[in-house]
């Protein structure tokens, strides 16, 4: 590694200029030890590098990073504050994330949304749920209507309510999945747009009423329905405990046809293979001639990482999984600690200089 790539490592992963004085060389010098390899490949070539540090992708393995201080200094290690831009667009997960753990929108979460529209920083929602009866009473407190992720992205709306994008199960994973749940004793349902599918109601299936869905219409059986309703995810419910046992059988049974993830403990999602909250979230941003570097988002959960990896600014909550929590360049306060508000104000109304939500 060189000397001047070396800068280009300390300028990248601090945001400072190093100039070429003696002793700030081995600053540099130090601060490439903790750069990943597969950066430090890129180096070899400065106009790939440039490449590289705009891709998202890489934004949140530095997170932790450090660098020693200046020669001839004490050696203490300092953290490292990346450069910030404004968001152009706020994009938020919505259980765990916007809403607290009582399923309520707070009056201070309302008025950082409110106050970083009204400074052109609009936001969007993106959640595992249906644009359900939750939605009616959560999106008219956001300000006018905007695009919406819904069901674990596999279906995009538009500000008007049409439909821009879907992107259902194939007949066969239904089936396979529907056999899955079978085998293991597990109640299951359909997501199918606005709607929730299943064989028989229960105490599992009527678990999916505790985030403000519509309840589950019980059809007799899932698999006479494929030929009338297009099926946009499966859910497998049981105990937090029996579906952590399954995880594993699943991971294989489903390992070339489908895509698993969990938004809530107890729920194992089935989804069209590759799909993913964040694929479509990027594939909304194209729509809306909005750049990934230009978006903040916030979640906390497992369906949230490739969401917070791809964003300018990735924020996670403070009740956020670990995985979650990882994948985030950000943290906040918890969702029953107003972090939501607390990120805003920091990461937007902060950056242009506006005083906070809650003054």
């Amino acid at each position: 590694v060189t000397t001047n790539q070396c800068k280009i490592c300390v300028r990248w992963v601090t945001g400072a200029a190093v100039s070429s004085s003696e002793s700030e060389m081995s600053v540099c010098f130090e601060a490439s030890k903790f750069l990943p390899k597969d950066v430090l490949r890129h180096l070899s070539d400065f106009t790939e590098f440039a490449q590289a540090r705009s891709r998202s992708a890489f934004r949140p393995r530095y997170r932790n990073a450090t660098v020693f201080g200046v020669a001839n200094q004490k050696q203490t290690r300092q953290p490292i504050s990346r450069p910030k831009v404004t968001p152009k667009l706020i994009v938020t997960d919505v259980d765990g994330t916007l809403l607290n753990s009582s399923q309520e929108l707070t009056q201070l979460t309302e008025d950082a949304v409110k106050a970083a529209a009204l400074v052109g920083v609009p936001t969007i929602v993106a959640t595992g749920k249906t644009k359900g009866p939750w939605s009616k009473s959560v999106l008219r407190r956001l300000g006018p209507a905007m695009p919406g992720v819904y069901c674990q992205g596999l279906v995009v709306y538009d500000a008007d309510g049409t439909i821009i994008y879907s992107n259902p199960l194939s007949a066969q994973v239904v089936a396979e999945g529907i056999l899955f749940a079978n085998k293991h004793k597990c109640s299951l349902v359909a997501f199918s747009k606005d709607r929730i599918l299943c064989d028989v109601r229960d105490e599992q299936t009527d678990r999916v009423l505790d985030f403000g869905e519509a309840a589950p219409e019980e059809v007799g059986s899932l698999l006479g329905v494929l030929d009338e309703v297009e099926i946009h995810k499966l859910i497998v419910l049981a105990s937090d405990e029996r579906i952590d046992d399954i995880r594993p059988d699943a991971e294989t049974f489903f390992a070339e046809c489908a895509t698993l993830t969990t938004a809530v403990s107890g729920m194992l999602e089935i989804l069209p293979l590759g799909a993913s909250k964040g694929q479509a979230v990027s594939w909304l941003l194209n729509y809306m001639n909005v750049a990934l570097e230009d978006t903040m988002a916030l979640g906390d959960g497992e369906n949230d990482i490739e969401m917070l990896e791809m964003v300018g600014i990735g924020v996670s909550m403070g009740n956020a999984t670990p995985r979650a929590a990882e994948a985030a360049a950000f943290s906040t306060a918890s969702n029953d600690q107003e972090g939501w508000a607390a990120a805003i104000n920091e990461h937007v109304l902060k950056q242009i200089g506006c005083p906070e939500s809650n003054n």
